[in-house]
């Protein structure tokens, strides 16, 4: 996948409606988001935004897994894991995309999912509450 298309940069028109400088090689996502080193390479080669969606948070830093670097997107999840510490695709990179099956990927999903029932539970509790007045 790297290196086989043009590069993204911050003037293509897609990029710079997400994405301005972000300063020393980085990007800035509108939502606040910081794209770095080799997952923001991964990122440029391969899509961007068009693929990807945009980054949903900065990079994730598991202890189990030392020297990766994990960035989940609207569609999909990116892994810098030069030494195949998560998985072992056939890619040429440092970085790939997460399995959503299994495993990191996975978990990363469903800890999504369940903040985001929690916060639906705590909403629907306090209308409840209002419907009560």
């Amino acid at each position: 996948m790297e290196g086989e298309k043009k590069m993204l940069d911050l003037n293509d028109p897609v990029v710079k409606l997400f994405f301005t400088d972000g300063g020393n090689g980085t990007w800035r996502c509108k939502n606040g988001v910081i794209l770095l080193g080799a997952n923001l390479t991964f990122y440029r080669c391969n899509g961007g935004p068009a693929i990807f969606g945009i980054p949903l948070t900065n990079e994730i830093r598991l202890p189990q897994y030392p020297n990766t670097a994990i960035v989940p997107c609207e569609r999909a999840i990116i892994a810098f894991d030069p030494e195949r510490k998560i998985d072992a695709p056939p890619i040429n990179s440092p970085c790939y995309l997460l399995h959503i099956e299994s495993g990191v990927g996975q978990q990363l999903l469903l800890q999504r999912s369940n903040a985001l029932i929690q916060s639906l539970s705590t909403k629907l509790t306090q209308i409840h509450s209002l419907s009560q007045i």
